[in-house]
């Protein structure tokens, strides 16, 4: 996948991140006893959008220095890839979390905390899964990129 494509992709789970991440305040802020799994929420996707958008720039940095140096961390957003599954939970929480918001906000119904502890853990491990890779496709990237002598 070309550096360009790559970014796209990275900035969609980013986006998706900070929308999951409004909705997680708005329930803080509004629910009486918020549970742990909403801090739990909160927290790993918060941690998400901080490597994605450190991510963003280390790609736009390679593509605008004439780039080529980062091919594990581009392959990580090739179709059916880790940020994809990651894309398709944090899809999976925010429509959870974005039904209750807009009753409550359109009717004043009682709102509770709408995503059960087991999904919730399922969906911070793919999170959790993909932060690692990417850090391993950095880490790959990186001592290729020593080896070669290409950064002193």
């Amino acid at each position: 996948m070309d550096p360009l494509s790559a970014i796209g992709a990275f900035i969609a789970v980013l986006q998706i991140s900070g929308t999951v991440i409004s909705h997680c305040y708005d329930y803080r802020k509004s629910v009486r006893s918020a549970p742990r799994d909403l801090a739990r929420v909160l927290d790993e996707v918060s941690d998400l959008r901080n490597v994605m958008e450190r991510l963003i720039r280390l790609v736009d940095d390679d593509v605008a220095s004439g780039g080529g140096y980062l091919p594990a961390v581009e392959q990580m957003a090739c179709k059916n890839g880790p940020h994809e599954r990651c894309q398709a939970d944090l899809e999976t929480i925010k429509a959870r979390l974005e039904s209750p918001l807009s009753e409550w906000k359109a009717f004043g119904k009682h709102l509770t905390w709408p995503l059960q502890e087991k999904d919730v853990l399922k969906s911070l491990e793919t999170i959790r899964r993909t932060k690692s890779i990417i850090e391993s496709a950095l880490t790959i990237d990186n001592s290729y990129v020593y080896s070669k002598g290409l950064i002193c």
